[in-house]
């Protein structure tokens, strides 16, 4: 339920607000200190790469939110290299 939440909150533009939680959990008493850790991990991460989740701002601009597009990309580009590569060979 809580993940929903923060993932909700991350598409509709609410980075810092996400930020702000983690960095209260990771400080709280009632968090084991395995769960400290990555919790602050998280926040670092999120920290450093603010300006690349405003996922609010860039569905307005109508621009990929998602890294579909780029993995398909990827995948087609490595089976043309592989196809290529075994073509050569053959």
């Amino acid at each position: 339920m809580w993940f929903r939440r923060m993932r909700h909150q991350l598409r509709h533009g609410f980075g810092k607000r996400i930020i702000k939680e983690l960095n209260w959990l990771a400080r709280s008493r009632n968090t084991s200190e395995a769960t400290k850790l990555i919790l602050s991990q998280v926040r670092d991460y999120l920290q450093t790469h603010l300006e690349h989740i405003q996922y609010r701002q860039f569905k307005k601009q109508d621009l990929p939110i998602g890294s579909g597009m780029v993995e398909s990309a990827c995948k087609w580009l490595i089976q043309q290299r592989f196809h290529w590569g075994r073509n050569a060979v053959e």
